[in-house]
């Protein structure tokens, strides 16, 4: 655990001791190559947003988005630095704090991305009609919804569902613990791709918030793992 935090504070990544799962721990130049890696251009790239920073050991540091998955980025680790011995569950938490999931909008069209950038989309814009006041988190993202939901020092098993910390969390109940201004009862549209009989249709759907926020829970569980595979 000392470890962990030494790695957050000095390198500002998301790490776990591997001595503490009965491995041997990683040395420094190994755990700084991994840093290094996400940092490169091609295998993530600073966001287009100039507001888009974080403030880490009081310095703002531009966001970066991977243009990858982790799992395509961790083959090609493995391909540029065959020796170097790196477990998927540890070449994920040494990623940068300031190295995010692409959004869907940039990296990825399917369905399930698609889908859920639409209901998010919906309830931001709910959220900036409702009121301007609550502005906690003034506009939901993929990428710090995944945040929220997943552990301080995420694993695989965050990803996977299997995570006895944090995998009772829903996504509903931490946006209403967020937002002091969703009303359930409200009502409210949105759009997402169905497909039937071999055909993808465009949907206006209305309902209330809460109907909306049900489907973001019912999509969660597939798209956490699409996000992280």
């Amino acid at each position: 655990a000392r470890q962990a935090i030494l790695l957050r504070r000095e390198r500002n990544v998301l790490a776990f001791p591997e001595y503490s799962r009965g491995n041997k721990p990683l040395d420094d130049d190994t755990v700084q190559l991994v840093v290094q890696f996400y940092l490169q251009d091609g295998i993530s790239r600073v966001s287009s947003n100039t507001k888009d920073v974080l403030k880490i050991k009081n310095e703002l540091v531009p966001v970066r988005f991977m243009e990858m998955s982790i799992q395509e980025a961790l083959r090609k680790f493995y391909n540029e630095y065959p020796n170097v011995k790196v477990g998927k569950s540890m070449f994920y938490c040494l990623k940068p704090r300031q190295v995010k999931i692409s959004s869907p909008h940039e990296t990825c069209i399917c369905q399930t991305h698609e889908n859920m950038s639409l209901l998010l989309h919906a309830l931001n814009n709910y959220l900036q009609k409702k009121s301007s006041v609550d502005n906690r988190l003034s506009n939901i993202t993929v990428s710090n919804l995944i945040d929220l939901m997943v552990c301080n020092i995420p694993a695989e098993d965050c990803f996977l569902g299997a995570c006895d910390q944090c995998n009772d969390r829903s996504p509903s109940l931490t946006l209403k613990g967020h937002f002091n201004t969703i009303d359930e009862d409200d009502k409210w549209s949105w759009s997402s791709w169905k497909t039937s009989n071999r055909k993808v249709d465009f949907n206006q759907i209305r309902g209330t918030i809460t109907s909306l926020l049900n489907e973001i829970d019912e999509k969660w569980t597939i798209f956490l793992l699409h996000s992280y595979s």
